[in-house]
């Protein structure tokens, strides 16, 4: 227990500080920035996230599901993994080189050559990192991995405000991030090396054609995924312009605070997810109810804060991103149920029944944006938004209960999504200290998850107590 909580305090860490270097920067983009001159940059972030998804092939998954079956051959799979990911990143950026004039003219918005080649840099050293980072976090390596991104954070957040303030504006961000990802990229390499073999030795490929499937499966699934969670920015810019779309990552950005306050214990449990299942099916489905409630319960308190935050921090003109706050938490909310809930789906058949899933949900939501945000804009995106996560987060679990079902005690939920309502009710509603009442509302589902996690949350402490016992004797 103390192990994994240390490892999360790490990732919590890392998290903590990428995140609030992130929110550090929001109000500094949103005055130094225009809005359009923002909105353009948000474009640039939803491009580079699209086309991430791609670049990725699913590597860090595999290297993850790799650990029960190849441990004596880890060193050999992580090289593999480089070698994939540096053949994709070359041919991308010849392709890209190659058809740059035809590419600008297929976006909606006017996008600079050079931000182009600025955010493929970006992208490739992005997908050569995640090797390096998925292998820290499966050897349990976390304080490698908290000081790389730490150090990426810090020395990004610096040089953009350095180049912002010489007046480089959304170029020089991308610049920025350029320098700084290729500088973190070549040291967490080094950093690596000894596990790397490179030989020109005949030998027999860890990464099997199974494993190309499996690949496949989830990188088409994590298309359909980004369509799921990155087309409405897509479709508001297209169909308004770039100041709608940087109302709205205003409001998703806040949204996102959940999801990025609940991320320690996510990249903690992801790593090790399939270990448990394995051991214990009946102990995993408790561990994972109890790490979906921890979810919920830091969207209730993000729901409180952020509305909050997003007034103080940013400019009046951007006043109208908190109307939207809550009802995209409700979104993350399903996010974290597909998430914590679909282990099934990766255990059988290469995981192809995760990309049915996402498949379906991609083309539901396309079919509602298309309909939906060209008439209503921000009000069609949201809702469309809602509408099929919550159908999704409900497919992953009935399809993994089908395929390999696990004892989940989800009559716990249910008092967190009444609280969620609850407190949603009272923002909307025109009364009188509507913060008191939610602190309250949320007080009593604090003490719900102390009653029903007394024995973890005494178990913690005692080993707490333990160790700082033993320090300081």
């Amino acid at each position: 227990m103390m192990s994994g909580l240390k490892q999360v305090a790490y990732y919590g860490v890392a998290v903590l500080i990428l995140k609030g270097l992130g929110f550090f920067m929001l109000p500094v983009f949103t005055r130094v920035l225009n809005q359009q001159e923002y909105g353009y940059l948000n474009f640039l972030v939803t491009l580079c996230a699209a086309c991430s998804v791609i670049l990725s092939f699913g590597l860090p998954e595999l290297i993850f599901r790799h650990k029960q079956t190849y441990k004596h051959e880890l060193n050999s799979l992580i090289t593999e993994c480089v070698l994939v990911s540096l053949t994709g990143c070359l041919v991308l950026t010849l392709l890209v080189c190659l058809n740059i004039d035809s590419l600008v003219l297929l976006l909606p918005v006017n996008v600079d050559k050079l931000d182009i080649y600025l955010l493929l840099v970006n992208l490739c050293c992005s997908a050569l990192l995640s090797i390096p980072y998925s292998y820290w976090r499966l050897q349990n390596k976390a304080k490698s991995y908290c000081c790389a991104c730490v150090a990426h954070g810090l020395s990004q957040t610096m040089l953009s405000l350095f180049l912002l303030f010489l007046g480089l504006g959304v170029t020089g961000v991308m610049l920025s991030g350029a320098i700084c990802s290729l500088v973190i990229l070549v040291l967490a390499l080094i950093r690596v090396r000894k596990s790397l073999i490179f030989s020109f030795a005949t030998r027999e490929a860890v990464i099997k054609r199974r494993d190309f499937y499996f690949m496949s499966s989830i990188v088409l699934s994590s298309i359909c995924l980004y369509v799921g969670n990155g087309a409405e920015n897509w479709f508001i810019v297209a169909n308004s312009n770039t100041q709608t779309l940087a109302i709205y990552f205003v409001a998703a950005q806040f949204a996102l605070m959940t999801s990025f306050a609940f991320e320690p214990v996510r990249m903690w449990w992801f790593a090790k997810r399939f270990e448990k299942h394995n051991n214990n099916a009946a102990l995993y489905g408790y561990e994972a109810t109890r790490c979906l409630n921890i979810a919920i319960f830091i969207s209730l308190v993000m729901l409180i804060l952020s509305e909050q935050l997003l007034v103080l921090m940013l400019p009046d003109n951007y006043a109208q991103s908190a109307t939207w706050v809550p009802l995209l938490i409700i979104v993350v909310i399903f996010r974290h149920h597909a998430d914590l809930l679909n282990i099934g789906c990766f255990l059988v058949h290469n995981a192809k029944y995760v990309f049915v899933i996402n498949a379906a949900a991609a083309l539901l939501m396309l079919a509602l944006m298309a309909v939906l945000v060209p008439k209503y804009l921000m009000t069609g995106a949201v809702f469309s938004l809602i509408t099929v996560h919550g159908l999704r987060a409900l497919a992953f679990y009935i399809t993994s209960q089908m395929l390999a079902p696990i004892p989940y005690k989800l009559s716990q939920v249910i008092v967190a999504w009444l609280c969620l309502f609850i407190l949603i009710l009272i923002g909307y509603s025109n009364t009188d200290y509507v913060t008191i009442k939610r602190l309250l509302v949320l007080s009593i589902y604090g003490a719900y998850l102390v009653r029903l996690y007394f024995h973890d949350i005494s178990k913690i402490a005692k080993q707490l107590a333990t160790v700082c016992g033993y320090k300081y004797a």
